[in-house]
């Protein structure tokens, strides 16, 4: 899938010229090519929002592409039962399975304690 931003990964790191105290003072940075601007471009955040922000750029592509097959496994279960597509029973359920997995596995990634 082709990024229609910056590229990944962005990560997050503490700024000690932050001058908002109340902050924790980390920065957001992501590589860019754009004209006139070198190295990170950067937010200055509390350090919960920061590592929010970097999990969620950083896993968008994958999570999108896990929610797109989990669609067309859940669809072809549903075609199937409108005999719409001729799959047998062992091929729904080890496709089904298979996107289950992948989607648990990235979900438990992020929530250790997921069931």
């Amino acid at each position: 899938m082709e990024n229609k931003h910056t590229d990944l990964p962005w990560d997050s790191v503490e700024n000690p010229d932050c001058e908002n105290a109340q902050y924790d003072r980390f920065l957001v940075r992501c590589k860019t090519d754009y004209p006139g601007v070198r190295g990170t471009v950067a937010m200055c955040g509390y350090k919960p929002n920061a590592e929010f922000i970097v999990m969620a750029c950083n896993g968008h592509y994958e999570l999108l592409k896990l929610c797109k097959d989990s669609y067309e496994a859940l669809r072809d279960i549903i075609n199937s039962a409108d005999n719409n597509h001729p799959y047998s029973a062992r091929e729904l359920e080890d496709n089904f399975n298979d996107t289950a997995n992948n989607l648990y596995d990235e979900i438990r990634k992020h929530e250790p304690d997921f069931e």
